[in-house]
């Protein structure tokens, strides 16, 4: 297995050629209940304004402008290109989320990436979802499994 962020780039078989054009939105800011804001970046098939498209979310405490930029490169546009809204989420108090950074798997942390995935689905984005996986590489993803499961998206 290749690690992406400490690979060179030209060490890796870069895939630009997809069946869906790609637009990336760097800066999406997704709303909290306590007014707080979650920072995003998504990559977007060319279909997603006309025709809702799934998307898995990754939410992460790792900013997006530096330090995975090199991996989210290589790995959103791909599944952009194949159809799939591909966002990446910045934790509270993270890279360029607003709030202040909280100890870890702190139920604060698991509660933002429900109404991430909820506030990512809304009509804020400009982006019609069909469904959201959220993949959590937060410290809290660990304990994500004994959370119940949010009401389903609609």
């Amino acid at each position: 297995m290749v690690n992406l962020i400490a690979a060179p780039v030209d060490l890796l078989q870069v895939r630009t050629d997809f069946p869906y054009a790609v637009e990336v939105r760097p800066s999406i800011k997704i709303p909290l209940a306590d007014g707080c804001w979650l920072h995003a970046r998504a990559w977007i098939p060319e279909t997603a304004e006309a025709s809702p498209v799934p998307a898995p979310v990754e939410y992460a405490p790792f900013r997006h402008r530096d330090f995975t930029a090199p991996r989210d490169a290589l790995i959103h546009p791909w599944f952009a290109g194949h159809g799939y809204a591909s966002l990446r989420v910045e934790l509270r108090g993270s890279g360029d989320s607003s709030g202040l950074p909280q100890d870890e798997y702190v139920i604060q942390e698991q509660e933002d990436a429900v109404q991430a995935k909820t506030g990512t689905a809304s009509s804020q984005t400009k982006v019609c979802l069909r469904s959201l996986a959220l993949k959590l590489l937060s410290p809290a993803s660990s304990r994500q499994a004994w959370r119940p499961a949010p009401p389903p998206l609609r």
